[in-house]
């Protein structure tokens, strides 16, 4: 009669810690998939996603993969006093996108700090340094990895300040490029050789990143440009890069 009594008590326990609603209560997906995730007691008009940018949800629960990254779907959001959006993670579903494509690295994107800084941090001297000058500023390139034969890593700084960070690579199809970046973030503007992205659906996106395709003096060449605001790529190119022509608003 005793162990009745304990195993009836552990019962109870379970069943008071588990008030989650949803059922998976997480997943891993890839870019592009979908799945039906289902509720006890809450109605799926009431669902929203933390990040619809990595995966949204419709009326009728149906979860859908877009970029890769984290997501929870939940009926109990909130904002807090800073505008954020939260939720209680013992009322979600927890997502998570993974890539098909991971072709690349992607470059370090840690804005502002000096030369000296990003080769503590990455732990080892750029193969290449290119310094070039004019009227107004004065802009330098870290280049880690074989820039001229395969795939490298460059950072480029204004006045000792990184500005922005990019992949050139000699080994890459253009289609290659585009299929790890489309997982990655959404484009604004395709011109075939030069594509355009940010990394969000609204104008508070924080990156701004160009994909071309094009030759220089050693041969053809794919590049993808990170930059962390959309005024600072006028340091790569004023007259091309006009963020007014991709109809850019901050």
């Amino acid at each position: 009669m005793r162990r009745e009594i304990v195993l009836f008590i552990a019962a109870i326990a379970l069943c008071a810690c588990d008030r989650n609603p949803f059922t998976p209560k997480s997943a891993t997906l890839y870019c592009g998939d979908s799945f039906r995730v289902t509720t006890k007691g809450v109605s799926e008009e009431l669902l929203q996603s933390t990040n619809n940018f990595v995966a949204s949800v419709d009326v009728s629960g149906m979860v859908t993969a877009r970029h890769v990254g984290s997501a929870a779907i939940t009926a109990y959001p909130y904002v807090l006093s800073d505008g954020t959006i939260a939720y209680d993670a013992n009322n979600a579903c927890e997502i998570t996108v993974k890539p098909r494509h991971t072709y690349f690295t992607e470059p370090l994107m840690d804005w502002d700090i000096s030369q000296e800084e990003l080769i503590a941090k990455i732990g080892s001297a750029p193969d290449t340094t290119m310094v070039f000058n004019n009227e107004s500023y004065s802009l330098s390139m870290l280049v880690f990895g074989d820039y001229y034969n395969g795939d490298s890593h460059g950072y480029i700084f204004v006045d000792n300040e990184l500005r922005a960070s990019n992949i050139v690579s000699r080994t890459a199809s253009m289609e290659k490029a585009k299929n790890f970046m489309d997982e990655r973030y959404e484009v604004t503007a395709d011109y075939g050789e030069d594509i355009f992205y940010v990394n969000s659906y609204s104008n508070d996106a924080t990156l701004f990143i160009i994909l071309q395709e094009g030759e220089d003096e050693v041969g053809p060449v794919v590049a993808i440009t990170y930059n962390p605001t959309p005024e600072k790529i006028t340091i790569i190119d004023t007259t091309f890069y006009d963020v007014k022509r991709l109809g850019w608003r901050r």
